[in-house]
């Protein structure tokens, strides 16, 4: 393993987007601090799963932007390095495809952590919350950041113009997380539309999060948690593989 070459390829990862921060971080916090806001003033002190609303929404937000940040930091900035028609030198570097693959799931990992960070410090002035296990909570965020990394990394790849990788976010990573129960609780849901939700993964991601948070959860731990680690195993690997057959490096 080159540490050295790992170390600033991750640091340029990380520092790619610190430079852009407002842009990065202050969409998703407003957005998330206006979900906040109405759900306070419409929803009220109405519970879910034996808590306040809005403490259980508040886990689910966090989770979707976290998961909508890793995403778009691996994606945008693999893709703008395809764009440019510099990622061709990268693979000509003395670093192996596991170096590369996990430069760019670090980059993703350190915008979850400012993103996340940045939505409870906001989610504090509505809601008084702490954590139930730190510990799955932050198993449940890496595991979302690698997946949601690599995925990225997948979705650059694969991208052949901007409208490409957009294809992503709006088809598929959007309406997953919308319908993973980021807003509610699938015991609220009739039977068939709960087992439709079950095959969801982002689903799994959001409850184990909200388990660590506030100690409720819809579905098994294990259950969920092997679900998460195999998509985290799967994602990554495969993300290596393409990168190591260079497939479709070329815009």
């Amino acid at each position: 393993m080159n540490w050295i070459g790992l170390y600033y390829l991750s640091r340029r990862e990380v520092m790619r987007f610190l430079t852009t921060i407002n842009q990065m971080l202050l969409p998703p916090i407003i957005s998330a601090g206006l979900y906040l806001l109405i759900f306070h003033f419409v929803i009220g002190e109405r519970m879910m799963q034996g808590v306040p609303y809005i403490e259980f929404l508040l886990p689910g937000l966090i989770m979707m932007t976290v998961i909508s940040a890793a995403f778009s930091n691996s994606s945008g900035s693999l893709f703008f390095s395809k764009w440019l028609k510099h990622f061709e030198y990268y693979l000509s570097l003395p670093f192996s495809y596991l170096e590369l693959t996990l430069a760019y799931v670090i980059g993703a990992i350190g915008r979850g952590v400012v993103t996340g960070l940045g939505i409870t410090i906001v989610a504090l002035l509505f809601v008084h919350t702490g954590i139930h296990n730190v510990f799955v909570l932050l198993l449940y965020f890496l595991l979302s950041c690698v997946v949601f990394g690599s995925l990225g990394i997948i979705a650059a790849l694969w991208a052949s113009d901007w409208e490409g990788l957009g294809i992503f976010t709006t088809f598929i990573i959007s309406p997953l997380t919308m319908l993973g129960g980021v807003f509610y609780s699938i015991e609220t849901l009739p039977p068939v539309f709960q087992m439709v939700t079950l095959f969801n993964p982002i689903f799994y991601f959001v409850d184990g999060f909200r388990y660590g948070m506030l100690g409720v959860h819809d579905h098994s731990l294990l259950f969920g948690f092997g679900v998460c680690f195999v998509f985290a195993l799967l994602s990554f690997f495969l993300a290596m593989l393409l990168m190591k057959k260079g497939w479709k490096v070329r815009c």
